[in-house]
């Protein structure tokens, strides 16, 4: 027992350059185990299926990855050539990454983003020797987080591979690390699929779910809910008494009078379907009721013969409607984008809904910059050595930030500047001020290092692959 704990306790050092702990969650023969209690959150299969149905379903999960996807794909994406680079290789890294591929880089960009939604993509690149003789990028396909089902790590939890079940044939693929472009989002623990933004919102979905359904069922309740036909049969009743014959049955006679009298109305009520002309016409009279004490007698407002429907509590509504509200909310803040929210039902401002945008736009870079990253080390290190150039002349990718430009507000911070006499300082010192200026403002000459900035979503061509079958 003793030789046990000291084994625990191993006491020798360890070198600097080894590392000893295992990253993640558990894995075994590939498949990674997730420490779910919820049976549909415990297996590959049913933990995507259902991060698919969400995504596709829910409307303001729907919207918000939506959104966070356009505004991906507008940042201009730039080539910083290295210091011993006269231009040549970025030059070549920029057409290799912007131009020769069949896929559009917004594509690219906006494929790489669904990383926040189901916590890791897998972008596979395919390569072609151009016309002279550079091997460049022929395209990226994105595959589909649910397809991967295994994962090849080293002894510490280090992703060098993945195994995809190919959605056409169920074939096993084996897709090396130094073939695809991986981005993971491990913040909030997980193994290599990351922790997804899916998985936080589960909860709040099928809640939010629930309550679509129950306001579902009270709409159509109220609107097609049974009919409920109401006849004055005591009346009809007494005068099938007086009129019966006494010769033959009279209570046949008043049953047969009571059928020829209720029998349409009947009939409207228990009709499994009705046409929209369907209609009856019924007398309007009402009840009378004596009053005390007195011959006379006062007309009620309850009609002797009458059809309506079940109804449910109007009231109800108001609380079914702010329960989704409140989900719906919830969903939207876990994502980044309650902005879009801002302003229903007449609440919010101006200035609210400026800050949820620039608050999502700062989530925004940080997840552009996280797929700069991936670019350049699974990208541009790889063409560097499919080509075998020099290292030193390796350049870097980077990507513009995402801010909103308010013209107006700028204008107006110059014309309070030179109002109180900066302008007046000297070249040095106003060079620095409005540096600072126009960095606030989305204008800092960053973005300016592009050696050819790709053009927007919108006025990109949609370059297709030659028609010629698929070679399986």
């Amino acid at each position: 027992m003793l030789d046990f704990v000291k084994r625990i306790f191993n006491r020798e050092a360890v070198p600097a350059d080894q590392q000893q702990s295992w990253s993640g969650n558990a894995i075994y023969g590939g498949y990674v185990q997730y420490r779910e209690k919820d049976g549909r959150l415990s297996t590959h299969e049913n933990r995507y299926r259902l991060f698919d149905d969400m995504l596709s379903n829910i409307g303001i999960i729907s919207a918000g990855i939506k959104h966070g996807q356009t505004l991906a794909g507008q940042p201009a994406w730039s080539i910083e050539k290295a210091e011993a680079d006269d231009g040549e290789y970025a030059a070549r890294v920029s057409q290799a990454l912007f131009e020769d591929p069949a896929t559009p880089w917004p594509q690219v960009v906006q494929d790489l983003y669904l990383s926040n939604y189901y916590g890791f993509a897998v972008l596979e690149w395919t390569a072609r020797r151009a016309n002279d003789g550079i091997i460049t990028f022929d395209r990226f396909s994105r595959v589909a987080p649910y397809s991967l089902e295994r994962w090849d790590v080293t002894d510490t939890g280090e992703v060098v591979g993945m195994v995809q079940r190919d959605p056409q044939y169920s074939r096993y693929i084996y897709l090396p690390r130094d073939k695809v472009v991986y981005i993971s989002d491990r913040s909030l623990g997980g193994g290599p699929d990351g922790m997804p933004m899916a998985r936080l919102l589960v909860e709040h979905a099928e809640l939010h779910r629930h309550y679509v359904e129950l306001q579902a069922a009270a709409f159509d309740g109220n609107l097609n809910s049974p009919l409920v036909g109401k006849a004055p049969l005591s009346e009809l009743r007494e005068a099938a008494l007086i009129d019966a014959d006494p010769v033959a049955s009279i209570e046949a006679q008043v049953q047969g009078a009571l059928t020829a009298a209720v029998d349409p109305l009947r009939k409207i009520v228990a009709a499994k379907s009705r046409q929209p002309d369907t209609g009856i016409v019924m007398d309007s009279a009402t009840y009378k009721n004596q009053v005390a004490n007195s011959d006379a007698e006062s007309t009620s407002s309850i009609r002797k013969w009458d059809i309506e429907r079940i109804k449910s509590d109007a009231t109800a509504f108001d609380e079914i409607g702010r329960a989704i509200e409140a989900t719906e909310w919830r969903m939207a803040a876990i994502m980044g984008v309650e902005g879009l929210m801002t302003g229903k039902g007449g609440s919010g401002s101006l200035a609210l809904s400026k800050d949820k945008s620039n608050t999502f736009f700062i989530k925004t870079n940080a997840a552009l910059k996280s797929m700069a990253r991936a670019v350049n080390n699974d990208l541009v290190q790889r063409l560097f050595q499919l080509n075998g150039w020099d290292e030193v002349y390796r350049p870097t990718v980077r990507v513009e930030n995402l801010r909103f430009y308010d013209a107006s507000a700028h204008a107006a911070t110059l014309r309070d500047l030179a109002q109180a006499g900066i302008m007046e300082a000297d070249l040095e010192e106003q060079t620095k001020i409005l540096s600072h200026i126009n960095r606030d403002f989305g204008l800092d000459a960053e973005s300016e290092k592009s050696e050819k900035p790709i053009p927007s979503w919108e006025t990109m061509p949609l370059i297709l692959p030659e028609p010629g079958g698929i070679d399986r």
